[in-house]
Parts: C-alpha cells; structure tokens; sequence
C-alpha cells in the first residue's frame, strides 16, 4: 500500500508550485507489484506518466482525493487487477473520454467491483464515443454523488447489485447492457436530489428486475412519472419522497404483491386506487404516507377502503410538522384548515420487532372531526390491532374510554406525551382489553392515578416513566407481571404489591426521590421473588434502607444500587441476612454509607457480601470482573 498526501491549504498555488507538485509525483513511481494506491490533495494538473500505462498492473484498489486540478482521468480501464475505484472532488474535470477505458471502446476495466464518483461539481458529461461503450463488465456497486452538471452516464452492465446517484444533473437514467444473455442482478437504488430527472420510465427500470427488493426516490423536484412496478416481482420495500410533480400511477401500473414496506412523503398527487389495490390483500407490510387533505376523514377512509387486511394504523397529524429521516430534515405545513398527515400501517403477524401502531400527533387543540374518524377507524375496522401507541395528543382520553373496549386483539400499549392525561381508564375499560402484555407510559406529566390498571391480568411488562403527578401505586393483582420499570415519578411515596408479582424477572426503580421503601407494610419484602433476576434501584433519595428477602431471592444474578445516600446496610432477613447465593454482579455507586459498611478491610457489611464473584464500588473494582485490573486503594 502507498498513500501519497499532500498539504491540504485550500489555497490558490501558482504555475510554478504546480510544476513542482506535478514533478515530486513523477519522481515517486512505486514498485510494479503495488496493491494498493492513494493520492490525496495533488496540486498538479496531470498525473505522472508512470499511470499512464500498464506499469501498475497489480493494482487492485485506487482512491484519488481532492485532486481538483487534474483535468484528464489516468487510462485506469487497462489495469487488469483493479477492483475498487474511489475518485471524488476532481473539480477540474469536465469531460471523460475514451482514455478512460483504456483508449478503446472495448470491455475497459474487466475486474472492477466497486466504481465512486463524488464532488466533480465541473463534469459536464462523456464523450459520444464513451458514452455508447460497454464498460465494467463485473461492476456491482456504483455511486454517482455530488456532480451536479453530470447528465447521463454510460450503459451499466447487468451485474450491477447496489446503485446510488445522489445530487447528480441525469435528465435520464442509464440503460443495462447483457440483458440478452442474463436477468440483471440489481437488488438495491437510490436516486435521490436529481432536479432535471422528468420520468423513470425509461433505462434500466424498464427491464425485468427479478432481484430488486429496494427502491427509493427522493427529493426529485420535477419527476412526474414512476416505473410500472410490474417489472419488479420481488420488490420489499419502495420509498418516494418529496417529489411534488409525481401522477397518480396509471392503471396497470400497480405495486407488486411481494411488498412489504410502502413509505410516500409529501407526493400530494400519488395516491390513487391503482397503487393501493395491489395491497388489500397483504398480510405483512408497512404503509408511511404523508399528504395533505382536506381532513383526517377522507384520509382513514381512502385508505382504509383498499387496505382491507390492515391490522395496524399510525396516524399523526399536525399543523406544522418536522420529519427527521436519512440524516435529513425538513418542514411541512398546512393551511389553517388542513392537516398534514402521516399514516404508517404495519401488518405484522409477530416477531420479536413487531411494533403495530396507531400514533396521533397534534399541535391543534381542537379536531373533533379527526378524533370522531379515528374512533370509526377503532370501532369498526381495527378490531385485529395488536399494537397500539398514541404519542404527543392532549385529548387521549376519550379515545382511550371510547376505543380500547373494541380492541380486543391488543397486546401492546404505549401512551407517550399527552398532556392532560391525568388518569389511566377505570376497570369497566380495561377488561375488554385484558390481552395487553406490554403497557408503556411515559411522559404524561398530569398523569396522577393508575385508574384500572389492576385490570390487566395478563400484563407481563410495565414501564412507567417521566409521570412526576403519580403519588400512590398498587400493583398487587398484576401477578403475571415480568418485566417493572419505574423511572422519573418524583412524587411517588407510595409503591406496594411488589411482594405479590412472583414471576417477576426484572424491576428497576429510578428517579424517585421521595420514596422511602419498595415494599411499605409488608413484611415478607421480595422474598417470594424467586424469580427475580435483576434488582436495580437509582437516585432514589429518600429511599431508608433496602427491602428484607435479598437473601431469599435464588435467581437473582445482577444488583446495581446508585445514588441512595441513605441505605446504610444490606437488611437482615431470613436466615443471617446478606445477600443470595446466586448473585453474580454487584455495583454500589453514590451511596457512601453503604459503600463504607462494605469495606473490604472493615466494613461489617463485608461478610454478607464477599462470597459475590464480581463487585464493584463507582468505577472501582472490588473483586472480580476478569479482565480488569483495578484495585481498592
């Protein structure tokens, strides 16, 4: 490998550091065998003459960086080994001719793989003689980014797997060459900032692309036309976003039944009947579409009316909303009467990563309209919902009361940011939806009552984070409960029942400064716990001492404490006190009473303690914890 750098000073260099730059680089011809080579910040004009044949034909990787000045590419197409080829920030190239390839208009570059061009902000194009080529016979990867002048580009050979053209001037897409002789390969594309680009329906869209299964258009300001998606059998996911001039597809042109993610962001003209129809019958797939309509009903009802399998619904709408997507972000807005919307539809029959859902998301107070079609939408066509969050809407309430007693499907159930929320529904609601395992409240700042939750006896996860109104929490009849996350209620005082959820596997209590015990007036503590694996209490202030039973406990592996300035010791209970035989980690941060009780050396503590392989007090290592060799000072 040889990497030649030169000082990047951005700065204007006369004729005669050029000839200098241009005359150190002659000098530094490499060895014939040399693998690999870059070059970085040239100042010259040319490249040396030792690149200019043959010499170097072991090479198999090339990267030209920021050699703005070079006004001709080096003959690379002859270099029989070459695979890899990165060339970006040549502004001084305009043209690319058949010196390129070799200086023939054969097959140049017979093993290349991987071909990037990037930030030639000056090339205007090929010669006719390079562009009627057929080059790259084994190219499977190509990026084309920032050469905004660049308007077409040679056919690509049907090798090619993965294409991404980013911020390029194309007024057309390139077409395939070998589609005679074999299906083209390509599996994945992105065309994204291409502002002359007027119609896909031509190049190597237009042929039979067994093998895409990835497609995403955005930010093509004057595209009017998508490819008839009937070429691609085995297409999984199409995104096409901000493309204001798309036409509804033509009939015919449906998508393929093999989809499974469909994403359509600001397009207000795409949606037709001839897209969705295609989809009614899917079992598994995820619709994100963001339009603007005259209201929320129309939206439910057009889409709803095609969708017939939908299992899932997520809905936000918003007066002014921001998107943050691929690093990107931009702004949506709607005229005082409308709304912009955002539907994302998930069927999903199940997985581990399954996440089906119904979010609202509002900055106008008051939508009566919307929440009455949105309780149509529960009522009538979501009745096989799974999963269900509702983010950021201050009137959940009655969509809470009025919907969940027809979601007899749900098992999951997330409500995050409503304000005004100030009580989860009474029992008489929640036992229509006894099947919901997984419940999630976070940041509902008025919340300040459970309501019915001791409804849900099938629940198995709670999270409960960021509520600062809730006082007082009883969880004694949530027996099947596995899972307990208690974060941010600064005003919890009260938490009993715990010692009842014996097949409690995790429980963590974090952020509540004013809670004095886990288990106030009862006196077995978490003995009965014998499923407990992980006990994690934090920043808890006011928190008296740690709850009787840690010996009892024969599951638990892992005890992290932080931030409880008065625990003074690890309670007796059972037989002698201490901890579980079982425990295999123990971490005590900020908690100085404890932490001297603990001394290795003197600490009474020590003996309930010393037979846990791993401990560690702050960021110091007790004992244990192989690997690391920090001890007790």
């Amino acid at each position: 490998m040889l990497e030649l750098r030169w000082i990047n000073d951005n700065q204007d260099v006369n004729h005669r550091t050029r000839e200098l730059d241009e005359q150190v680089l002659e000098g530094l011809q490499p060895p014939p065998y040399l693998d690999t080579l870059i070059i970085k910040y040239h100042r010259g004009v040319k490249c040396p003459s030792w690149m200019n044949s043959r010499y170097l034909s072991s090479l198999e990787y090339i990267n030209l960086h920021i050699c703005n000045r070079w006004e001709q590419l080096p003959p690379f197409g002859q270099l029989p080994n070459l695979k890899f080829l990165r060339i970006e920030g040549m502004n001084g190239l305009k043209e690319v001719g058949l010196e390129f390839f070799g200086g023939y208009n054969g097959a140049g570059f017979p093993s290349l793989e991987h071909l990037s061009l990037e930030q030639m902000s000056e090339w205007e194009g090929w010669s006719s003689a390079a562009e009627k080529g057929q080059f790259f016979p084994r190219l499977q990867y190509l990026t084309v980014r920032d050469c905004p002048k660049l308007r077409r580009f040679p056919s690509l050979p049907i090798t090619l797997k993965d294409l991404i053209i980013k911020n390029a001037g194309f007024i057309a897409l390139p077409d395939l060459w070998g589609v005679d002789n074999n299906g083209p390969s390509i599996s994945e594309i992105l065309i994204c900032d291409c502002p002359h680009l007027i119609s896909l329906c031509e190049g190597f869209l237009c042929h039979h692309l067994t093998a895409l299964h990835t497609l995403h258009i955005d930010q093509c300001s004057e595209l009017v036309s998508l490819p008839g998606f009937g070429l691609m059998s085995s297409l999984k996911s199409l995104i096409v976003e901000r493309c204001p001039k798309l036409a509804p597809l033509q009939e015919g042109g449906g998508l393929p039944s093999s989809l499974k993610e469909l994403c359509l962001l600001n397009c207000p003209n795409v949606l037709s009947k001839s897209l969705l129809v295609p989809l009614q019958n899917l079992t598994s797939t995820t619709l994100i579409m963001m339009q603007q309509y005259p209201n929320l009903s129309s939206c439910v009802r057009e889409a709803l009316q095609h969708l017939i399998s939908l299992e899932c619904l997520t809905i936000r709408y918003v007066k002014d909303i921001i998107i943050h997507d691929y690093e990107m972000m931009y702004l949506l807005s709607s005229r005082s009467h409308e709304a912009a919307v955002l539907l994302d539809y998930s069927l999903n029959t199940g997985g581990p990563m399954s996440r089906v859902q119904l979010q609202i998301r509002t900055l106008v107070p008051d939508h009566d309209e919307e929440d009455n079609a949105l309780l149509v939408c529960l009522r009538s066509h979501l009745t096989a919902l799974s999963n269900l969050s509702i983010n950021n809407c201050p009137n959940v309430t009655p969509l809470l009361v009025d919907g969940l007693p027809h979601l007899a499907s749900l098992k999951f159930l997330e409500v995050i940011s409503c304000r005004g929320l100030t009580s989860l529904p009474e029992e008489e609601t929640l036992r229509h939806s006894m099947k919901i395992e997984e419940l999630i409240i976070r940041d509902c700042r008025d919340l300040t009552s459970q309501g019915g939750l001791h409804a849900l006896s099938q629940l198995k996860s709670l999270t409960i984070e960021g509520c600062p109104g809730l006082a007082h929490l009883q969880l004694k009849q949530l027996t099947a409960l596995e899972s307990l996350i208690i974060d941010g209620c600064e005003e919890l005082v009260l938490l009993r029942g715990i010692a009842a959820l014996i097949f409690l596997e995790q429980l963590d209590v974090n952020k509540c400064p004013k809670l004095t015990s886990l288990t106030e007036g009862e006196e077995e503590g978490l003995g009965r716990l014998s499923s407990l694996e992980t006990l994690s209490i934090s920043y808890c202030d006011s928190l008296q001492r740690l709850p009787i039973g840690l010996q009892g406990l024969s599951c638990l592996r892992k005890l992290h404490l932080m931030m409880c300035p008065l625990v003074g010791s690890f309670e007796v209970g059972g037989n002698g006190g201490g901890l579980s035989a079982s425990l295999e980690r123990l971490s005590v941060t900020k908690c100085p009473v404890l932490m001297k009780q603990c001394r290795k050396e003197d600490g009474p503590d020590w003996p309930k303690i010393k037979h846990v392989p791993n401990i560690r007090f702050g960021q110091v290592i007790v004992q244990g914890f192989p690997g690391v060799e920090i001890f007790q000072s």
